[in-house]
């Protein structure tokens, strides 16, 4: 039904439908060996032919995230960016993701890592991390980012 009613706006001379951005799902969490954690997540939209970037940080023994920016918003220990794009590749919808871990101090930040995330069969991305401070009562971050079922 979708397809037919894209052909008969392309008939008509219509501009087609864009599709509605595509949201990802930020969530991050710490632990630690005794049981305690702490978490927290956001959203982030991609829009068509648009990169969409996010943060996620720790800094003395806490950790935040924001959707829209491609660093901190203060010095951290260390962080992570994200950048994602929307593509089409063999006529599927999916969103391309850039990332990398960067650790305060570091002489060279590492090289980007891509992960993909096709919308009709989603795989999320998860990072398992340990924290940079050893005083904090975590030890260990977790970052997943993925689809949420009502985004695609």
């Amino acid at each position: 039904m979708r397809a037919l009613t894209l052909l008969m706006l392309l008939a008509a001379g219509l501009p087609a439908p864009q599709p509605s951005p595509v949201q990802l799902l930020f969530q991050y969490r710490v632990s630690s060996e005794d049981g305690s954690a702490g978490s927290d997540a956001f959203r982030l939209a991609v829009p068509s032919a648009r990169a969409a970037s996010a943060v996620i940080w720790e800094r003395d023994c806490s950790i935040g995230g924001a959707p829209n920016l491609a660093e901190p918003p203060a010095p951290s220990d260390q962080f992570w960016t994200f950048e994602a794009t929307e593509e089409i590749a063999r006529g599927r919808r999916q969103i391309r993701l850039r990332y990398r871990g960067v650790v305060a101090g570091a002489a060279k930040p590492p090289p980007f890592s891509t992960h993909t995330i096709a919308l009709d069969r989603p795989a999320p991305l998860a990072l398992h991390e340990l924290s940079a401070r050893r005083d904090c009562r975590y030890d260990r971050l977790t970052i997943s980012v993925s689809v949420p079922a009502r985004s695609k």
